[in-house]
């Protein structure tokens, strides 16, 4: 009667996978992340009853530094997770799902100005023509997680991409 458990235990872990995404929203364009907890894929453990747990909260922190003057522009501020299904929260439960969550760091406006997204309770900050680093800093109960991506705020500001884009 152990085994399942242990097979639970082992390979129903919840799995944080972010990525770095560019989305378009009307005329604006948006830098933001995308996290999920993906479901179990392997079809004998999907027999087997095996499922991947939900994280029941998780949160998140990031950062922006201008990378050729070092000089912090953000620094570990919450960030609102959008859910599928909710509104905007500082802390989610992230269940076992394709469908992503989705935390906003920059974006380009119509008016042609980049900026941060504002975390609670402080303003904007209009970002210069330069390149940028985001870190972004998940925490569950259980460990955290930092991912990094370099940015770029182009000549035309309303032009923002990931590096290797």
């Amino acid at each position: 009667m152990a085994l399942p458990t242990v097979v639970q235990m082992v390979w129903g872990k919840p799995i944080i996978n972010l990525s770095f995404e560019s989305i378009m929203e009307g005329n604006q364009k948006t830098l933001c992340c995308q996290l999920t907890n993906p479901p179990i894929e392997n079809k004998i453990l999907r027999m087997a009853g095996v499922y991947r747990r939900q994280i029941d909260s998780i949160s998140a922190f990031y950062s922006i530094k201008d990378t050729n003057t070092s000089k912090i522009i953000v620094g570990a501020a919450f960030c609102d997770i959008h859910s599928a299904h909710d509104v905007p929260k500082t802390a989610i439960s992230l269940p076992s799902s394709i469908i992503p969550s989705r935390i906003d760091l920059v974006q380009a406006r119509h008016n042609g100005a980049a900026s941060t997204i504002a975390p609670r309770q402080a303003k904007n900050i209009e970002l210069p023509v330069g390149k940028y680093r985001a870190t972004v800093i998940i925490k569950t109960s259980e460990n955290e997680k930092v991912f990094c991506r370099n940015f770029l705020v182009k000549k035309e500001a309303e032009t923002i991409a990931w590096e290797d884009e």
